[in-house]
């Protein structure tokens, strides 16, 4: 459903005891939301994923998304006919080390880039221009606490539980320090990162 910083801030406030606004303004509430988002990102990127469709280069092995994409979690299809399979690069290299050179067609198999979030490989590259369903990482970038993103609203205790995170570890005082590693913790509980299908999921990523 779209929300925004708004949806939240009841929530936000009565935790951080901020109901004037005095304490945590909302510039202020907006960069801890912000930030939430990046962190709760990296453990669980399917909470920001999209469904797209993208048209490939043809004849190129190496493929390059949009920059408003930040990572891939999953192509699924090709043209919505054929599955294509996940491989590791590295097995490839090793395995058939002229696999770049070899002639296009229907790609059967992509490959992560481990140095770029943003480009990926087909195998063997497209002899057409081709269409790839991909299930990919978009993260909301937020303006204003008005700016509306699509976000599963069964993470909102997670979301909220990383905002007060963030605003309560600035403060120096023990007790806020210790209220801050409490709410970090009930986030990643939340999010399943202690969990073995947390791990699963981040496995899935590497």
């Amino acid at each position: 459903m779209k929300v925004s910083v708004n949806k939240f801030k009841p929530y936000i406030n009565n935790l951080l005891k901020n109901r004037d606004g005095e304490s945590y303004p909302d510039d202020y509430l907006l960069s801890y939301f912000q930030d939430a988002i990046f962190r709760i990102s990296l453990l669980r990127p399917d909470i920001f994923s999209s469904y797209i469709e993208i048209s490939t280069q043809k004849n190129n092995v190496l493929q390059v998304l949009d920059e408003d994409i930040q990572s891939i979690i999953d192509i699924h299809a090709v043209d919505s006919k054929y599955a294509i399979m996940e491989r590791r690069k590295t097995e490839m290299d090793e395995g058939i080390p002229d696999w770049v050179s070899h002639d296009s067609g229907v790609p059967r198999q992509w490959m992560r880039d481990k140095k770029s979030t943003n480009r990926f490989y087909l195998y063997p590259a497209p002899k057409e221009e081709i269409t790839l369903a991909i299930q990919c990482l978009r993260l909301p970038m937020l303006e204003t606490v008005d700016t509306e993103f699509d976000f599963n609203m069964l993470y909102q205790p997670a979301l909220v539980d990383a905002v007060v995170f963030l605003a309560e570890s600035i403060d120096s005082e023990e007790s806020s320090s210790q209220k801050s590693s409490k709410f970090y913790g009930i986030m990643k509980k939340v999010l399943g990162e202690d969990s073995k299908e947390g791990d699963k999921i981040e496995e899935a990523q590497n």
